[in-house]
């Protein structure tokens, strides 16, 4: 059964339906082991992940699949757009396929329920080709450096 979660105080927005295996990032699923082998992400935990949650206009999702945390989305809703913030997969689960589209799917989802066009994100260099091939994300702004994640490649969708 599909549940709606309200939408943060942006004017215009409504409540939106999270597809099955999703849910709201809870304090219950903090405890868990969450590992991308990346550490600049591996750094932070789930209930860090949770506290970010809290902010207004942002929301953390995981998809779970028998009660554990496969696959972590955060998300911050602006008036023009939706910012995929981080996606991420937990790699303590090599089973897990296509987490990261699963999320994606659900970022683009979100961002049509809530009368948002277009998906934002920061691409770094290994997952370019996934959002260009698979995904249909768009360069939309030059290549930077940063610090923690190396290079960023600034994407975006039009959502129909």
């Amino acid at each position: 059964m599909k549940r709606k979660i309200p939408v943060g105080p942006l004017k215009g927005a409504g409540p939106f339906v999270l597809p099955e295996g999703f849910s709201l990032l809870g304090l219950d699923d903090t405890h868990q082991e969450f590992s991308t082998e990346t550490r600049a992400i591996d750094r932070y935990s789930l209930r860090d992940h949770f506290d970010w949650s809290l902010g207004p206009g942002r929301y953390a999702f995981v998809y779970k699949s028998g009660g554990s945390v496969l696959g972590l989305l955060r998300l911050e809703l602006f008036n023009d757009h939706v910012l995929v913030d981080l996606i991420a997969r937990n790699k303590l689960f090599v089973e897990s396929e296509r987490v990261g589209t699963k999320l994606m799917r659900l970022a683009e989802d979100i961002a049509r329920q809530t009368g948002r066009p277009e998906v934002r994100l920061e691409s770094v260099e290994t997952a370019v080709g996934f959002y260009d091939d698979k995904l249909g994300y768009e360069e939309y702004e030059q290549t930077y450096e940063d610090d923690e994640y190396g290079e960023l490649t600034p994407k975006r969708k039009k959502i129909v």
